[in-house]
């Protein structure tokens, strides 16, 4: 039961210190001066957030890299991306779920020569992705790419790159 007392006496005098500390600062910024505002000092606040959230102008924010991901035997998300002349595309094969891959252009599995692709998707050989890796290519060339994995014939996915 002693404890139990000195334990309250204890957490009684830090709350009454801690209170105390909180007012003689209080007072001594009244002494220097200083003021609480009515609102609570809400427009300070206000301001000082306003000198220190940064302006984005939309054409120096930084663009979206379209991103192919792959599952164990599918593309995941959409079956179609549309890009422009030049941009990089990434294609990430799942860290979780992903199989092994082997990407190349094409259809239903099986390579079809797509002139303007990029040269290590346009290749019978492929690319044999494992799982976790990631591959970034540039479209260079306007035009319409499908590309389907060898050991997944349903994994197809289209590429629509616009001038």
């Amino acid at each position: 039961m002693a404890v139990e007392y000195r334990a309250r006496r204890w957490v009684w005098r830090c709350l009454v210190g801690g209170m105390s500390a909180i007012l003689l600062g209080l007072a001594g910024c009244a002494a220097q001066g200083h003021s609480i505002p009515a609102n609570g000092g809400i427009d300070f606040v206000q301001t000082q957030i306003a000198a220190v959230t940064p302006t984005v102008n939309p054409a120096d924010a930084p663009s979206t890299v379209p991103l192919i991901l792959m599952g164990v035997s599918v593309f995941s998300g959409s079956h179609t991306i549309q890009i422009k002349t030049g941009t990089t595309v990434t294609i990430q094969n799942n860290v979780d779920g992903g199989g092994l891959h082997l990407i190349y252009t094409g259809a239903n599995g099986q390579f079809i020569a797509q002139p303007g692709a990029p040269d290590a998707l346009d290749n019978p050989n492929g690319v044999i992705f494992q799982r976790g890796q990631t591959l970034t290519y540039v479209f260079a060339i306007p035009g319409t790419y499908t590309l389907t994995c060898q050991y997944h014939p349903s994994m197809i996915v289209t590429v629509i790159v616009d001038p």
